[in-house]
């Protein structure tokens, strides 16, 4: 400071007003005009981190979030938990009906691109082999205690895919078949397509085995 002139006070910062104003999100500083009015503010998001013992396994993941979602909505409070393991754990929870949604409309969506190329009945009979593939490899998941996640999902709806690919060479071949009866039509489908079908299969299989 030049000599003669005492130097300036430095403002203090404005003290945070705790309590009732605190609750409501202002802040307070002491009354007066110029620098040392009072300032008014809304507080627009907060954040809370809590320790709580994360389960190891998904389902428990998110009935922990459900218990955490009750409590903050008993308190009156706007809210939510967070963890990504609580993602893991709703979708776990809803894969069921994600997986009846996404097979259902596949097989739909499926049926009446069918209909444009084949007859109706050879559509029906090649949709319906495709949902006994499925409901044969959900039985096999809960013989072999496979649980239905994202991964089994992807799974099931590749094996749809690959059925109804065997199933259309397959009834396109009967379609186009000659013969006077619907055994002689079936009997040189198989003849002419069975084989590229098998080997087809056969070489899939191996290649997501190894």
């Amino acid at each position: 400071p030049r000599r003669g002139r005492a130097p300036s006070p430095s403002p203090s910062p404005a003290p945070v007003a705790y309590g009732h104003a605190a609750q409501k999100g202002v802040a307070a500083a002491p009354e007066g005009d110029g620098d040392g009015g009072c300032t008014m503010g809304v507080v627009a998001a907060h954040r809370v981190v809590v320790s709580a013992k994360m389960p190891q396994m998904h389902d428990e993941a998110y009935d922990q979030w459900a218990n955490f979602t009750r409590i903050i909505q008993a308190s009156g409070a706007r809210g939510y938990a967070y963890h990504p393991k609580y993602e893991f754990g709703y979708v776990d929870k809803m894969m069921l009906r994600f997986a009846v949604t996404n097979l259902a409309g596949a097989t739909a969506a499926i049926l009446v691109v069918l209909l444009f190329f084949l007859s109706w009945r050879v559509a029906l009979i090649c949709c319906f082999g495709v949902i006994c593939i499925d409901v044969l490899l959900f039985g096999m998941m809960v013989l072999f205690d496979v649980k239905l996640n994202s991964i089994t999902l992807i799974s099931l709806l590749i094996a749809l895919a690959l059925a109804i690919d065997y199933s259309c060479h397959l009834g396109h071949a009967y379609e186009a078949a000659p013969g006077p009866t619907r055994r002689d039509k079936a009997a040189h489908a198989l003849e002419t397509m069975g084989a590229s079908i098998l080997s087809a299969g056969a070489s899939t299989l191996l290649g997501t085995l190894f």
